[in-house]
């Protein structure tokens, strides 16, 4: 069934997160985005209950932030559903907005990544995949033994 035929974009990003020892962890990840906006820069779409909209959106910040965060997005395009799920009202959140919303929340999550980032690193000297299986709900860490073993057909 489809659940959502708009245009989507996917992408491939690479940055570095910076370890609290100032230590680089090159990263190479991927994203799907669902809009661009009129300068075509990537642009996020979420939705809310107009009826709780802070509420929510305090839930729910530190995890957009990262998202946008990622992969380099600075705004977020809100539409306040109505109590028959009609959009009325669409807001335009900026990143550094979102970050002020929750920044201790934010904080706590890159310090979570970065720590298991930099574990990850230690055991895997080479090349590590991480793969997830929703079925068995476990995170599965593998060793590859170059870095470009990730080219081939069985990791893509």
């Amino acid at each position: 069934d489809v659940v959502d035929s708009r245009e989507t974009y996917d992408g491939v990003f690479q940055s570095d997160l910076i370890l609290p020892d100032l230590s680089r962890i090159k990263l190479t990840y991927s994203a799907e985005i669902k809009a661009v906006d009129h300068c075509e820069y990537y642009a996020i779409i979420n939705l809310l209950m107009r009826c709780l909209p802070f509420k929510q959106m305090n839930r729910c910040a530190w995890i957009w932030w990262m998202q946008c965060h990622f992969v380099g997005i600075n705004r977020i395009f809100l539409g306040l559903k109505e109590g028959g799920g009609v959009v009325n009202d669409v807001r335009v959140i900026e990143r550094t907005f979102l970050k002020a919303q929750s920044a201790r929340k934010c904080d706590v999550a890159m310090t979570f990544l970065a720590t298991v980032l930099k574990e990850i690193k230690e055991r895997c000297k080479n090349t590590a995949c991480i793969r997830y299986c929703p079925m068995k709900k476990k995170i599965y860490f593998e060793a590859a033994t170059k870095d470009t073993d990730f080219l081939l057909q069985q990791f893509v």
